[in-house]
């Protein structure tokens, strides 16, 4: 990821951030797409901060499958902009190649091995849904970004791009589906969590609320259980 005027921020005053208070959840029978809005919270605050989108996505897939949602995993570049701090960021080999010569290596030069292997997100069908859980690991550059769930128009679209916009932060997601970096740790992360991601879907059908499944993750995990995939 490139950013200018990098800021530093700890996980911990990240994880106070109003933004990222969970929303409220009513015990009982739920709308299933509010289960997989609330299984998107849950699976964000069990990585936090941590750039770890390839474990993120293998997890919320699981989770969503379990609560009925066909999810697709979806290679993309990401390019943003964050109005409170002035930084603009990307991370993708298709954003990173616009860049020039110069930033370009001063990118790959921060990241391990060199290698810029970009981000996934996961995608549904019927309703038209985009979702990033791991997005809020903008928080180690100081960027205060959300686990994102949002409406879009449709799972291929004909630009190639989706384009967020949550609290002065602009997001574009370009689709970069012949970088296939992440989808081996995606997948072997599929595998690994399927118990996990069953009984967080087990416990959203049962009416459990989303503070009290992540303060169950937390006493077990403490949130540190998955290493970084990127």
């Amino acid at each position: 990821m490139a950013n200018k005027n990098r800021a530093n921020a700890s996980r911990r005053a990240a994880a106070r951030s109003p933004r990222r208070q969970l929303p409220a959840s009513v015990p009982g029978p739920a709308p299933a797409i509010e289960l997989l809005h609330a299984a998107t919270y849950v699976v964000g605050e069990f990585f936090g901060t941590t750039p770890n989108c390839a474990d993120a996505a293998g997890m919320l897939i699981e989770i969503g499958a379990n609560l009925g949602f066909e999810l697709s995993a979806r290679p993309v570049s990401v390019r943003g902009f964050d109005m409170a701090t002035g930084q603009e960021f990307v991370m993708g080999p298709k954003a990173t190649s616009t860049l020039s010569p110069d930033n370009r290596q001063a990118i790959l030069n921060r990241l391990p091995e060199g290698k810029d292997n970009g981000h996934l997100v996961l995608t549904l069908e019927k309703p038209g849904l985009l979702l990033d859980p791991n997005m809020r690991q903008l928080g180690q550059y100081g960027i205060d970004a959300p686990s994102i769930l949002m409406n879009i128009q449709s799972a291929q679209p004909e630009s190639g791009r989706w384009d967020a916009h949550h609290d002065g932060l602009s997001l574009i997601y370009l689709l970069d589906e012949k970088n296939t970096a992440l989808l081996p740790r995606f997948n072997a992360a599929r595998l690994e969590s399927k118990t996990l991601a069953g009984s967080i879907g087990e416990s959203l059908r049962a009416g459990r609320t989303v503070e009290e499944i992540c303060n169950e993750l937390q006493r077990r995990y403490n949130y540190r259980s998955m290493s970084s995939s990127r």
